[in-house]
């Protein structure tokens, strides 16, 4: 079970909290240079059997420019991310959620529910190009939740944003690679849709992996979603395994977070430092393994640095440092 914190009462004076911030700066700072300088992807190992961090709804985060009302008035409100796209590759995130519509003239626009942080794609594809551009290791998956349909429309679109050179493309019947292999013929861009009319030469279909649910409330351990997405029983089971970490909707109430079920709101406490700390994680995780006997490949998670955690577990799995109870 997800154990929510309990607020914690007592006068703290600024001081104190001045020195214990200090202390966690430099905490993160030499984890984040340990992390960039260590050998967590290995050229050994096969893409199938590593694990990456992974936000939801990557591109919901707060415009650091934009005050309140305006972003009210443009509708970017209720985000599940604290970081920008380029902080979140910073920190260690290294595969990304992201949901695409269409516009009213047929243009492919990124957006929650069509209706919230509304953007062009191509500020959100020019930070993954810069970044493949400047970190020649790094290997980078997207997940487009489409509802764009039209492979053509979609390939265009990650073409024009000068990303063509970069992209994988698994083939039927054909084992993951290396990423060793992946670096050496520079294919560092994986892309996934779960639209079938997306598919098609270097844009796979979600039936490549099983997934979880997307909603913690009603599934808290380690059930599978069952709709268009891959079904975790079809033989042989899908190569990838994407565990969602996060509740259906959060919204930032204080210190507290209101999640909003498809049936009734729920209230969980410090929700942004609980659902992300790493015992609740590593309890879910250790939980999946027990049942599919698998790591999972991708772990979804929404304020990806809110704990500070959420790259240790991923840690732990990539340098077979993961222990589970019996």
């Amino acid at each position: 079970m997800i154990k929510p914190l309990k607020k914690i009462g007592g006068g703290v004076t600024f001081c104190c909290l001045a020195i214990v911030g200090a202390v966690a700066a430099f905490a993160i700072s030499a984890f984040l240079y340990w992390y960039r300088s260590s050998d967590i992807y290995k050229d050994s190992d096969s893409y199938n059997d590593v694990c990456w961090l992974t936000s939801h709804n990557s591109f919901a985060h707060p415009i650091p420019t934009q005050s309140t009302v305006g972003a009210m008035l443009s509708l970017n409100v209720l985000p599940n991310q604290i970081l920008t796209i380029e902080q979140q590759l910073d920190f260690g995130v290294r595969s990304f959620m992201v949901d695409l519509h269409l516009d009213d003239n047929k243009n492919i626009i990124i957006a929650h529910e069509n209706i919230l942080f509304k953007q062009p794609p191509l500020p959100f594809l020019d930070t993954i190009k810069r970044w493949l551009d400047n970190h020649h290791n790094d290997i980078i998956t997207i997940h487009f939740e489409s509802y764009v349909g039209d492979y053509s429309k979609l390939i265009n679109m990650i073409n024009n944003a000068g990303l063509k050179s970069y992209l994988f493309n698994l083939g039927g019947g054909k084992n993951w690679p290396t990423l060793g292999y992946m670096r050496k013929t520079n294919e560092r861009l994986v892309v996934f849709s779960d639209n079938a009319g997306d598919t098609g030469p270097n844009i796979m279909f979600t039936n490549e992996y099983m997934e979880t649910d997307y909603n913690l409330i009603r599934s808290p351990n380690c059930e599978m979603r069952y709709d268009k997405r891959a079904n975790p029983h079809a033989k042989p089971a899908p190569d990838l395994f994407v565990m969602n970490h996060f509740y259906p909707l959060t919204i930032n109430a204080g210190s507290y977070g209101v999640n909003i079920d498809d049936k009734f709101p729920y209230l969980t406490g410090s929700f942004m430092g609980s659902i992300n700390e790493y015992e609740n994680m590593h309890t879910r995780v250790c939980g999946c393994f027990k049942q599919f006997h698998k790591w999972p490949n991708f772990i979804a998670v929404d304020f990806v640095g809110a704990s500070g955690k959420e790259l240790e577990i991923v840690l732990n799995i990539n340098n077979k440092k993961m222990n589970c109870p019996p």
